[in-house]
């Protein structure tokens, strides 16, 4: 499954999505979100660490996957059992490349980008995996 969601997250990303767009992509089509196409969009502002070198939009791009399948949906559920989910994935990411903010990890070029699209997915299939 990881390499499934790597290889479509970077095929998203070659064909011109940004960062968080091309994983969310990915994970829609790879875990069966039932995301529609509108709701990719939301993701949009996100790469490029929210244009401004801040969080790597891959991550984000996680984030928003992972809501789709374990957000809650009421207030008064906890978010605990996400926050868990989403520190596996960020300290995954973390632990590969040092940071997870985009000022720090890329360059001028857009191939460094790819590299931090393929760890996010993973980190988000091998978190997928682990549901119920």
């Amino acid at each position: 499954m990881e390499t499934k969601i790597q290889d479509r997250a970077e095929k998203y990303f070659w064909a011109g999505y940004n960062c968080a767009e091309s994983v969310l992509w990915a994970a829609a089509e790879t875990f069966d979100l039932g995301l529609r196409p509108a709701d990719v969009r939301l993701a949009t502002g996100l790469g490029g660490g929210l244009g401004r070198g801040d969080v790597c939009g891959a991550l984000s791009g996680v984030v928003l996957a992972l809501g789709a399948v374990a957000g809650r949906t009421d207030p008064g559920q906890s978010q605990e059992s996400f926050k868990a989910l989403r520190e596996k994935v960020v300290a995954t990411f973390e632990a590969e490349f040092k940071s997870i903010r985009c000022n720090e990890l890329k360059t001028e070029e857009r191939e460094d980008c790819v590299a931090f699209v393929r760890t996010a997915a993973a980190a988000l299939a091998r978190v997928m995996e682990g549901l119920p």
